[in-house]
């Protein structure tokens, strides 16, 4: 009974730490080209009290590297993340997807993270949530059964401080 409990330790703090992620959308038909209007969202806890005997930050223990976009420059970890998504198919075996991210931190107390779990230094206890705004065109060939091309661009404006 009593407040929250954890489930586990690292180095003598209770973890206390969470992560949710779903990409919803609708595919259509216009003419031969499959259309999907699609909205990703994901959102990963963040430490709001270093000195609370609790670790809050979320820690996604097999990230892929690619999570936010193929740049993956921004993991997981203290963030709120909405992707609003436009894939055009005009063949089987070709797909061009447009998105547009928006990043902010679940916590001001914490860190912005790197793609690969790296707090950014300089970040942590700096006012303002919002993080950044990324733009992303993907591409991708399915050349044959075996082989697949994938060809991305990602645009961060990163928020000014």
């Amino acid at each position: 009974m009593g407040g929250p409990r954890s489930i586990g330790t690292f180095a003598a703090q209770d973890i206390r730490a969470w992560g949710v992620s779903t990409d919803t959308g609708y595919t259509f038909d216009i003419s031969d080209w499959k259309v999907r209007l699609g909205l990703k969202a994901d959102a990963g806890s963040g430490d709001r009290n270093p000195n609370d005997g609790s670790l809050g930050t979320l820690n996604p223990l097999f990230l892929k590297l690619a999570y936010v976009n193929q740049a993956a420059v921004l993991g997981p970890s203290n963030v709120v993340d909405l992707q609003l998504a436009l894939s055009l198919m005009p063949t089987d075996n070709f797909k061009i997807t447009v998105g547009y991210d928006f990043l902010r931190r679940a916590t001001t107390a914490d860190a912005i993270y790197t793609g690969v779990g790296v707090p950014i230094l300089g970040t942590a206890g700096q006012p303002g949530r919002f993080t950044a705004g990324q733009l992303s065109v993907d591409r991708v060939w399915q050349l044959d059964r075996h082989v697949e091309v994938e060809l991305g661009y990602v645009h961060l404006e990163a928020a000014k401080s």
